[in-house]
């Protein structure tokens, strides 16, 4: 089950000549440039809060509507399983925008191309850039940034073995960043970065320990709220959850034109028709079990390739398991490297004896998608 876990939005609003929206930010600031005398406004977000100390950020200038934050746990007590309908997501914000008196955000409608320049004709909520300057002007929201989530489970006390085994994997050529309860890839890009965290571990912070007991003490929650949040809590630690995070920006959004807000789309859409990429290494580590000596017996079971060339592949990976040289060609390296990747057997990364994926396919580990219990509280 994939869900949304944050939403940043904006949508441009058409107003009558001399009206505006409500003005809605916490600093509202003029300044003046001395070198050409120019005069201009800024206003920052403000934050509206919601139960169980939760909250989004929004800002409204008078014309152009923004809002960021986790719409999934917006007014909820955890977010364990959130959202995964963009619609229910925006349904969300749009609450928030009817008690602040603003427009709700609408999905977008494509205006015919205008032949115009580099910049958006007036009030055009985004445009697209084709050859010879042909603009596509779209009115309604635009997607900014999203986060797709989904839940796995590899048993409690296994997220270390598994983040590390997930570390000898590398992407686009990123080398992976390993932490004490994660490891991500690509962090600080402006398009796509992803990463796997210990969902468990998120409930013993020291921060979220400190915001349950100003909530009990001020009676924002009763003593039902708080068991039912200790049970998942619990589930999570015995389950061993380990979260799947993409989080999509707004040059990846524009690439494969999601930018702008349409109806029905799914965070399980969008991960099947564009993601998918850590889910086959996980795949990889799930085939079965493995060991040293039966490399070229595994490759020919798993039909990747006939027995002379799964010998030749073998003793490959017995040259990088000891860290000798491959002695290979770009072509033959990558030919076994393919091959070995089948495996979950990555060759281009240097051999950490304490990642390989072959100690995770034992029966140590038993990795799968978390299921829902029956008793957990979806988002309304």
């Amino acid at each position: 089950m994939y869900f949304f876990d944050w939403l940043s939005i904006k949508q441009t609003h058409i107003m009558p000549e001399g009206r505006t929206l409500p003005l809605v930010c916490k600093l509202f600031s003029s300044h003046l440039d001395y070198e050409t005398g120019e005069e201009f406004e800024t206003k920052s977000r403000t934050r509206i809060e919601g139960s169980y100390s939760t909250s989004i950020s929004i800002r409204c200038d008078g014309h152009t509507v923004e809002m960021s934050g986790n719409p999934s746990r917006f007014d909820r007590l955890d977010n364990l399983f959130g959202l995964a309908s963009l619609d229910d997501c925006v349904t969300v914000y749009n609450r928030i925008l009817s008690d602040c008196g603003l427009p709700p955000f609408t999905p977008a409608t494509s205006i015919k191309p205008l032949r115009v320049g580099r910049h958006c004709p007036a009030y055009a909520v985004g445009y697209d850039l084709p050859a010879e300057n042909e603009v596509i002007a779209h009115t309604g929201a635009v997607i900014q940034e999203i986060h797709v989530t989904r839940n796995y489970q590899v048993g409690q006390g296994n997220e270390s073995k598994f983040y590390r085994a997930m570390a000898s994997f590398k992407h686009n050529r990123r080398l992976p960043k390993l932490y004490q309860h994660g490891v991500t890839w690509g962090e600080g890009s402006r398009r796509l970065y992803f990463g796997f965290y210990s969902k468990g571990a998120e409930f013993d912070l020291p921060r979220v320990k400190s915001r349950l007991a100003v909530l009990l003490r001020d009676g924002k929650i009763n003593q039902d709220e708080l068991d039912y949040y200790e049970r998942v809590k619990q589930y999570a630690l015995h389950h061993g959850v380990v979260r799947l995070e993409y989080k999509l920006k707004n040059n990846w959004l524009r690439d494969k034109d999601l930018r702008f807000y349409r109806t029905g789309l799914t965070a399980g859409r969008v991960a099947d028709d564009y993601l998918i990429i850590a889910e086959k290494w996980v795949d990889s580590m799930s085939v079965s079990k493995v060991s040293y000596d039966n490399i070229g017996q595994q490759l020919v079971s798993y039909e990747v390739c006939g027995e002379r060339a799964a010998r030749v592949t073998e003793s490959v990976f017995l040259r990088w398991l000891h860290g000798m040289d491959l002695g290979l060609g770009d072509s033959q390296f990558y030919v076994h490297k393919k091959r070995l990747l089948a495996l979950g057997i990555d060759i281009s990364m240097p051999c950490d004896v304490t990642s390989l994926r072959v100690h995770i396919r034992t029966d140590e580990i038993m990795l799968s998608s978390l299921a829902v219990p029956d008793w957990y509280r979806l988002a309304a």
